[in-house]
């Protein structure tokens, strides 16, 4: 964050992506452009704190189109691992040394510019190795079917430390980072932000309504061919300026929502609960945040008590509760937002 404060911020190297727009959102280093995503997954994630490694591992992963997000959580769960001994790294022609995760007593023995560039290295080494290799084959499957291979062939959970949303018989993703339950949630289309959020406590009951309006309204920016960086207000107008432009007889709203609906009718079943431990922390924590930020509402403390009685049982009812009101609001129609006549 320092490095990226004293070279972007500072000096203000932002730009735009060509259209006239004063958000001006694209932060450049040089050749590099420094988006929140890849530069997380594909740097702290993997041991990497240094922008200048990142920079490399970032520039490798783009080089053989590869989804950065995806691929980030991908290694970082290999990383982990190797680190606590689960996967021999030499099955997998990788370094005997393994990622250098472990900080012994404290961070401050962790070089940040050598660390960093040898677990950039390490990173780019298992890449290769799922990409190319015959022992990576079962990477190229995907985080899902690879822990499934995994722990059926050295009797490990690798699964239980893996970061994805699970998606039909086979289907997975990495999600998005941000620690809010709607990364998490149970929608048709995941990945696009489709979904509420928000760094907001919202019982799950609201949240799976709360996904659909989102999906609904995405689809104004996706539709229209607006940046969604503008959605606060494209919401609001969009509709009637293209209506009124091309004089056309539609409703966005209504015709968006059955768009909406024909996606998650396709997709009714294909929703999976968290298979993963983590995922499960993940959930827990973000609510354990809330209760030491001073939130004090009935529904998060009832949630919490459950959490702590048996997170499992609870992550399980936390999602049903999710999918549940989702699948309502599909079936039984949502009105325009009050907000946005």
């Amino acid at each position: 964050m320092k490095q990226f404060n004293e070279e972007i911020i500072k000096p203000r190297n932002f730009d735009h992506c060509g259209e006239p727009c004063a958000v001006a959102c694209k932060k450049f280093v040089g050749e590099h452009k420094k988006d929140y995503e890849p530069y997380a997954a594909c740097g702290p994630n993997c041991g990497v704190f240094d922008q200048r490694a990142a920079e490399r591992l970032n520039k490798f992963v783009d080089r053989m189109g590869l989804d950065s997000i995806q691929t980030g959580g991908t290694v970082a769960w290999i990383m982990e691992l190797i680190t606590e001994g689960l996967l021999p790294a030499a099955d997998f022609g990788l370094p005997l040394e393994g990622p250098r995760f472990r900080f012994a007593s404290s961070p401050n023995e962790f070089d940040v510019v050598t660390d960093s560039a040898y677990n950039a290295d390490y990173a780019i080494a298992i890449i290769k190795m799922m990409l190319f290799s015959e022992a990576g084959a079962p990477f190229r499957q995907g985080m899902r079917a690879a822990a499934k291979a995994l722990d059926a062939r050295y009797g490990i959970r690798s699964r239980q430390c893996a970061v994805y949303l699970a998606h039909g018989r086979e289907g997975y993703i990495g999600p998005n980072q941000y620690w809010t339950p709607g990364m998490f949630a149970p929608m048709p289309l995941m990945g696009k932000y489709f979904s509420y959020y928000e760094n907001k406590f919202l019982p799950p009951r609201q949240l799976g309504r709360k996904n659909v309006e989102r999906m609904v309204y995405e689809l104004y920016s996706e539709n229209s061919g607006s940046c969604r960086f503008h959605r606060k207000w494209i919401e609001e107008l969009i509709d009637e300026i293209i209506v009124s432009h091309f004089d056309l007889d539609l409703h966005y709203w209504s015709d968006a929502f059955k768009l909406a609906k024909v996606i998650h009718d396709h997709q009714s079943a294909a929703s999976v609960f968290w298979e993963s431990e983590r995922v499960v922390d993940i959930v827990h924590g973000f609510l354990e945040k809330w209760e030491r930020d001073g939130l004090r509402e009935p529904e998060l403390l009832e949630w919490l008590a459950r959490f702590r009685a048996d997170k499992w049982q609870a992550a399980r009812d936390f999602w049903q509760e999710m999918y549940d009101d989702m699948a309502e609001a599909f079936a039984e129609g949502m009105a325009e937002p009050e907000r946005a006549k």
